[in-house]
């Protein structure tokens, strides 16, 4: 089977994507959203968010800001082992999810869909549209999918805990669930009780100079997106977002402590998600992940999931 790799055109929309400034960015989706025919809201004192109202009932999630100051000058792009790259980093989070999403517009697709600012100090534009819209402003929409996650195959549905969705996610469309620290939906879903998911789009390495993105990894997520959007209407209902439970046992000590101290730590050896303390974190066979930065307990310096996701990278390649 052919690799799937960026056309002209994909490229010289990527390229513009990755190396347009905030701002422009801003104002370039604001008008290709509405000559596409959407009903566009934007917020009322400053480049916070876009809401944009579809005709199917899955909203996709992608923010603009980066953690770099300035977009990349240039950039390279290796057909032959479909990876982009820039010495300046800004390739792929999260301006990667905003290039897949124009992709399904381009196809056809009309889902819900919200860009926001400032999700790398915190979510600023996210709860900038959660004040100014207390209630989802969609009348239908079943989940979020938010396309901001680095690696293959992650699923991070952070503090939601309906087990009906994960399970929907993980079978049907081949996802392995995974924790995660914060992204857009972590404020948007419990505040509009709306269950979503993260899904890794096939960046590494984000937030420093060494970010690639893999476009056979991209390409594999849009197509499950893609069936996500199609068989949504089948769903007939919400996923309703469920909160974690607030009270939590360690793994390690065995104490109850409040979910808000503790932290999830990768365990290699049972290949599942332990909870730790704030006490039991900083124990000496506990170690920080040089990838994702993900605690977890097994040999090396690598996290289950990017020594996983590290070698399907290869096999892709």
């Amino acid at each position: 089977m052919k690799k799937r790799t960026l056309t002209d055109k994909e490229y010289d929309l990527y390229r513009y994507i990755i190396s347009a400034p905030t701002k422009k960015l801003y104002n370039f989706l604001e008008k290709l959203l509405k000559e596409y025919e959407y009903d566009v809201v934007t917020d009322s004192f400053g480049m916070s968010y876009i809401i944009a109202t579809g005709e199917e009932p899955i909203c996709l999630v992608a923010h603009l800001d980066t953690v770099f100051p300035n977009p990349p000058k240039n950039f390279f792009y290796d057909r032959k082992k479909n990876v982009a790259w820039s010495p300046y980093g800004g390739v792929g989070d999260d301006r990667l999810g905003v290039f897949l999403i124009i992709l399904l517009l381009q196809e056809g697709f009309r889902p819900h869909i919200i860009f926001t600012m400032d999700e790398e100090q915190g979510g600023i534009g996210a709860s900038d549209l959660t004040m100014d819209m207390p209630y989802c402003p969609f009348k239908q929409c079943y989940y979020f999918v938010q396309l901001d996650r680095h690696g293959i195959n992650d699923a991070v549905f952070y503090d939601c805990d309906n087990k009906d969705f994960a399970k929907y996610i993980t079978s049907a469309f081949n996802f392995v669930e995974t924790p995660g620290l914060f992204s857009d939906i972590s404020v948007i879903c419990p505040a509009w009780r709306i269950a979503g998911v993260n899904l890794s789009i096939g960046y590494v390495n984000e937030h420093t100079y060494m970010e690639h993105v893999y476009f056979s990894i991209a390409f594999q997520t849009l197509n499950q997106v893609r069936r996500m959007i199609s068989t949504a209407n089948v769903l007939g209902r919400p996923f309703i977002y469920q909160p974690l439970e607030l009270q939590d046992k360690c793994d390690c000590c065995g104490k109850h402590h409040d979910r808000s101290t503790t932290f999830p730590v990768l365990s290699a050896e049972k290949d599942d998600i332990l909870y730790y303390c704030l006490d039991c974190i900083s124990n000496d066979e506990v170690k920080w992940c040089g990838l994702c930065g993900q605690a977890f307990i097994g040999p090396g310096n690598l996290c289950p999931h990017c020594l996983r996701e590290g070698e399907e990278i290869i096999i892709n390649d």
